[in-house]
């Protein structure tokens, strides 16, 4: 088979996955799943604040998983926003194609040999409910 013919295989499970996602979990995360993606917020030297994601499992508006593995930081710093405001962390299912493989004898069979799933946190400074690829949004005021 080729790596066209493969991903297309791969690309009818992964939406059907989607849809059954979709229709009978929602969006958002799951509760008590590892640490269900719980924040904890701390003061850090300079005014900065250290924000700790848990690990869990959330669904976006999409029916993608979005998993976190490990515990993630991320710092946070007042001095990027004007005071008082209201910061926005979010969770998002991100996916990248990797390992190009190129044939020069034969181009049927050259293309992408893996799908890797991942998740991105960002913080934004507004609010996102109109967007279906963002799972969920915490929200923070610094003031």
């Amino acid at each position: 088979a080729t790596p066209g013919f493969w991903n297309e295989i791969e690309d009818y499970h992964f939406n059907k996955e989607s849809l059954y996602n979709n229709l009978f979990h929602g969006f958002g995360i799951v509760p008590e799943y590892k640490q269900s993606l719980h924040v904890q917020a701390e003061k850090t030297k300079g005014g900065l604040i250290t924000l700790l994601i848990g690990t869990g499992l959330a669904f976006d508006g999409y029916g993608r998983p979005v998993f976190l593995y490990k515990p993630e930081a991320i710092v946070l710093d007042p001095k990027k926003f004007s005071l008082p405001s209201t910061v926005y962390v979010t969770i998002r299912y991100e996916e990248t194609m990797e390992d190009y493989y190129q044939d020069s004898i034969n181009s049927d069979l050259q293309g992408y040999q893996h799908r890797k799933e991942s998740s991105k946190i960002e913080i934004l400074n507004e609010s996102w409910w109109w967007r279906s690829d963002l799972c969920h949004q915490l929200k923070f005021y610094i003031y």
